[in-house]
């Protein structure tokens, strides 16, 4: 759906016009107050993003994407030298390396916060690497910026929003809409529509990369889960 169609139907539940600048202004207040709650509920599967750093030597701090609501911690791999990095804790490095003069190659990760400038989430590499040019790959849950009438009324919002959420939030503004004007049980019911499609699906989404092998793992295979087989009592003879 378009945003202008999701602001559209919100007003429609609740008896206002559309047609109305200022109650659409106010729609989109909820929009994207909604969108927002959305995204910070859980790591979600379908807000999964991925981006690269290059290194510069003697380089310790990097920002990654500007869009970066929380890095994935065990998603750091250096694809030049084809290793995993670990995301370890600032104490470690304070430790190991208290006046940050350790380089080589990098072989740890430290999130160490949001840049005071940038407002980007920032790591340090460790050791400082000492080669430019090296490519670090990371997985991120996605934020998204705040729609706005004039650029993105007429967007289509799938690429940002599966459906099931752009539906959700059609009552998520009909709700708050009617809390506004004094209508609790309204608003009431249309935030329990709300979270009832959240929760719904949330399941589902959980389940997208919850494999459970349903066989033991045959010679050759290379993404089967360890196991191994323990007599609690008793003998195996």
């Amino acid at each position: 759906m378009t945003l202008e169609k999701i602001l559209q139907m919100g007003l429609r539940r609740t008896g206002l016009s559309a047609s109305s600048d200022a109650y659409m202004g106010n729609a989109l207040d909820y929009f994207n107050m909604g969108m927002s709650d959305v995204l910070q509920e859980r790591e979600w599967n379908w807000a999964l993003k991925s981006s690269t750093i290059t290194t510069s030597a003697s380089t310790r701090a990097y920002s990654l994407a500007s869009d970066v609501m929380w890095p994935r911690k065990d998603s750091f791999r250096d694809q030049t030298n084809d290793t995993i990095l670990k995301v370890i804790d600032l104490t470690e490095t304070d430790m190991r390396d208290p006046d940050e003069d350790e380089s080589g190659q990098q072989r740890r990760v430290v999130i160490t916060g949001i840049n005071s400038s940038t407002g980007y989430w920032s790591i340090d590499l460790f050791p400082t690497p000492d080669t430019s040019s090296e490519t670090i790959a990371y997985r991120y849950y996605k934020s998204l910026a705040d729609k706005n009438l004039a650029n993105d009324k007429t967007t289509d919002l799938a690429a940002d929003l599966p459906v099931w959420v752009q539906r959700g939030l059609t009552f998520y503004i009909s709700g708050h809409f009617k809390g506004e004007k004094g209508d609790l049980q309204g608003e009431g019911q249309d935030l329990a529509i709300y979270r009832s499609i959240i929760d719904r699906n949330a399941d589902t989404d959980a389940e997208v990369d919850d494999l459970e092998p349903s066989r033991l793992g045959r010679k050759g295979d290379d993404f089967v889960r360890p196991f191994t087989f323990e007599v609690t009592a008793g003998s195996l003879t």
